[in-house]
């Protein structure tokens, strides 16, 4: 694979987790841009444009000023045109109206 890959996962530094795993193992064979935010993940899309491929949670867990809540990869698949591999994965369920939104745009 030419160019680099986003990787975005609010669990991607975390040592020992499968995201951290996936990380590392894609690290050792292609260049990786690792976030741990919706913000930083929409900083790079913004600032580099087109990467090879995106990974991307579906759920971060995010606590800001002392609030903890939850984003939703769909505020960036809503206001993105891809011209790069996106892959969305979760360890929860992502209903299936999202599902059916996003192979449209295909």
């Amino acid at each position: 694979m030419e160019g680099v890959i986003l990787f975005a996962d609010d669990k991607v530094f975390e040592s020992g987790t499968s995201e951290n795993k996936l990380y590392l193992k894609l690290a050792n064979e292609f260049p990786v841009l690792a976030v741990n935010s919706i913000g930083l993940a929409i900083k790079a899309i913004n600032s580099i444009g087109t990467f090879s491929a995106i990974i991307l949670d579906w759920e971060f867990k995010e606590n800001i000023h002392g609030i903890s809540g939850t984003k939703y990869a769909s505020v960036i698949l809503d206001k993105s045109d891809f011209y790069s591999l996106v892959y969305v994965f979760s360890n929860g369920i992502i209903a299936n109206h999202y599902k059916d939104k996003y192979k449209k745009k295909i």
